[in-house]
């Protein structure tokens, strides 16, 4: 979340004559998607949505997914000993959507 605040934010400073102009830009970065990483953790038969430190030590599997504005999936893995349903799967991805668009409207 804080690199995409980050690139947001980015000025590009103005370059004159093989230099870079000091407090002078001349525009900001073209950001076209936001993409989001949600991390779902399974301790037994619960998921738990970007666990904390305690969660994290007492999961069995975990699974990040980031999804773009779009909704869609860019990035997958699974992490852990443990396994996930398909049930459960597709629960993780419905919560990483949902939490993305959360994260999302959190920037202009």
């Amino acid at each position: 979340m804080s690199s995409i605040g980050a690139l947001l934010n980015t000025r590009i400073p103005k370059y004159e004559d093989e230099k870079i102009v000091k407090d002078e830009y001349v525009g900001e970065l073209n950001v076209k998607k936001k993409p989001m990483l949600c991390t779902v953790a399974k301790v037994s038969n619960i998921l738990l949505s970007d666990p904390v430190l305690a969660e994290e030590k007492a999961m069995d599997a975990r699974l990040s997914i980031c999804t773009t504005d779009d909704g869609q999936m860019s990035a997958f893995q699974k992490g852990g000993s443990g396994s996930f349903t398909e049930k459960e799967i597709d629960q993780c991805i419905d919560l990483a959507v949902e939490n993305g668009k959360k994260l999302r409207s959190k920037f202009k």
